[in-house]
This record gives C-alpha cells, sequence and structure tokens, in this order.
C-alpha cells in the first residue's frame, strides 16, 4: 500500500512540475520580465472576476473597506476599466462603513477639548486611538494578488530552472527586471542553489549588455565619433528604463512616448 502511494506522490509530483515548467517555458519566450507578464496576466484575469461578481461578496470587500479603496494605480484602472454601478456601489460602502470611525473621532475631539484648545495627555491618548481606529488598515487588494502571483511565479522559476530547456530558454531571454530580480533573493532555499546561480548570471549579462550600449551611445556623442552610423545605442536608455521599472504597461507607455518624440 505504501508503494502505491507513494508512487502516486511521485506521478503528482512530476505532473506539477511539468505544469510550472511548461508555463515558465511560455512565460521567458515573451518580451519582458517573465514575473511581470504573469502579474499582468493574472490581474487581467482578476478584474473580470472582481467587476463581474467579487466586488461585492467574500472578504475583499472588507479588504477595499478597511483600505478605504485602493492603491493609486489600481484605483485609477478602477476608473478607466470597472461598470459605474460596480463603482458607484465600491465607494458607496467604503464611505458608508467608514464614516462613523470618522465621526467618533470628531466627538473624541470634542469631548477632550470643549472650548479649551489644550488637550490632556490623557484626552491625547484616547484621541489617537480613535484616530488609529479610523485611518486605513491593510493594503491594496490588487496589490496583494500582484504581490501573491510574483511569489507564486519566482519560486516556480527558481524550482523549475534545474531543468536544461528552461535554462536554455532562460538564458535567451530578457531575464528579470530589477524589482522581480532583487525579490527572488526574498524566496531562495537552500534547495534554489541552481535556479538562483542562473538568475544572477543571466541578470549580470544582461546589465553587461546595457553597459556596452551606454558605452557606445557616449563614444557616439564624442565629436570625433558623431558622424558615425547611429544604432540600437540611441535607445539604450529606454531599455534600461523597462529593465529597472518592469512594469509592461509603463514600459511600453515609454515605447509609444519615445516613438512620438521621434516622429
Amino acid at each position: 500500500m505504501g508503494f502505491l502511494i507513494n508512487k502516486e506522490l511521485e506521478s503528482f509530483e512530476r505532473k506539477r512540475f511539468e505544469t510550472k515548467r511548461q508555463e515558465i517555458i511560455r512565460l521567458v519566450n515573451q518580451e519582458g520580465c517573465p514575473i511581470c507578464r504573469a502579474c499582468n496576466e493574472s490581474l487581467e484575469t482578476q478584474w473580470f472576476w472582481f467587476f463581474s461578481e467579487s466586488y461585492g461578496q467574500g472578504n475583499g470587500v472588507t479588504k477595499y473597506i478597511n483600505y478605504y479603496g485602493f492603491c493609486e494605480k489600481h484605483t485609477l484602472e478602477i476608473a478607466r476599466k470597472g461598470p459605474p454601478r460596480q463603482k458607484s456601489a465600491i465607494y458607496s460602502w467604503i464611505i458608508d462603513n467608514n464614516l462613523p470611525q470618522l465621526e467618533d473621532a470628531l466627538k473624541t475631539l470634542q469631548k477632550h477639548t470643549g472650548n479649551n484648545p489644550i488637550i490632556t495627555n490623557l484626552g491625547l491618548r484616547g484621541f489617537k486611538r480613535r484616530l488609529d481606529f479610523a485611518k486605513p488598515k491593510g493594503n491594496c487588494l490588487f496589490c496583494g494578488m500582484v504581490e501573491d502571483t510574483s511569489k507564486r511565479v519566482l519560486t516556480d522559476l527558481l524550482t523549475v530552472l534545474e531543468d536544461p530547456e528552461v535554462r536554455k530558454f532562460f538564458r535567451k531571454s530578457n531575464g528579470l527586471c530589477m524589482k522581480h530580480f532583487f525579490k527572488v533573493f526574498d524566496y531562495f532555499k537552500p534547495e534554489y542553489y541552481a535556479g538562483l546561480h542562473e538568475i544572477i548570471a543571466v541578470q549580470i549579462a544582461r546589465l553587461k549588455e546595457l553597459k556596452r550600449d551606454f558605452d557606445e551611445y557616449f563614444r557616439k556623442s564624442d565629436y570625433r565619433f558623431a558622424n558615425e552610423p547611429k544604432g540600437k545605442e540611441q535607445t539604450t536608455w529606454l531599455r534600461a528604463v523597462k529593465r529597472f521599472i518592469g512594469d509592461l504597461e509603463a514600459g511600453e507607455m515609454a515605447t509609444k512616448q519615445s516613438a512620438s518624440q521621434s516622429s
């Protein structure tokens, strides 16, 4: 019996590894940071389900109510993508649930000050507790989802880089943006040694490529070589921006801006 259970577990682990392997290969064979790509894909799926039903269900409602909404970036996305009814419901619930807490803070302030603008130490402590109770708690619902996705895909990447085919594709890829490159350090374990070694080696190689192109850009900026044909070194700064900010939407925005400036 134990032998059969072990065989089933081995089969399950092989299938799970293969699923991760195929997903990582798909991601690294696309443009940009594969972790950013995975996060953006997950976020797009989340937008659909959020506005379809989960904006009013589950603990997600409590999260965005307690946080007084979302971070600035994802608030702008909600404003752009969300249907009016759902957006109206979300912010109506936030106000309905948090307004009483702010009113309690005001009452506490009035109670302990009266006509005297000087708050006693006891009153000050009580007022600060009311303020702490009324302040936003937790974090942005969508930032949390992105963080969970990045952790999952980064650990999957570390796991499957032991596979020769994955290493081959990863070495040809853009590697990770700097944000996710440093994030991978947080999830390192001894069994991920080979994967981390590969990630660091590829990152160094990509930064050296940028350095060579920057050197060439500044060389051609010298009047002695100014007449030489210009090449890809002229947009090295743009590739560096994408390397450091990571976010695909921001990178695409920078690309469009660069194209409009050069046209």
